[in-house]
């Protein structure tokens, strides 16, 4: 739990309220996204991630620069780095 003192402007979101709250809907997924820091150790299915790269490809960016890049490490000791 976050001092409210020392917040800086940080909501404390769990996954569970997250993904309660937009249930499946992608709309308001987007519109309420947060960033969420709570990892589990289950892997990620690599098609799962490659679908939602490609959908956010499509999302606007600065002066149209499509800069983003993507890195998938399934490497345990490296994703502890």
């Amino acid at each position: 739990m976050l001092d409210p003192a020392y917040s800086c402007g940080i909501t404390e979101v769990n996954k569970e309220e997250l993904l309660n709250k937009n249930k499946g809907d992608f709309k308001e997924l987007f519109l309420n996204r947060h960033s969420v820091r709570q990892f589990s150790d289950m892997p990620v299915d690599y098609e799962k991630v490659r679908a939602a790269v490609k959908l956010a490809m499509k999302a606007p960016s600065a002066c149209n620069r499509q800069t983003a890049k993507v890195y998938f490490i399934r490497d345990k000791e490296k994703n502890k780095k």
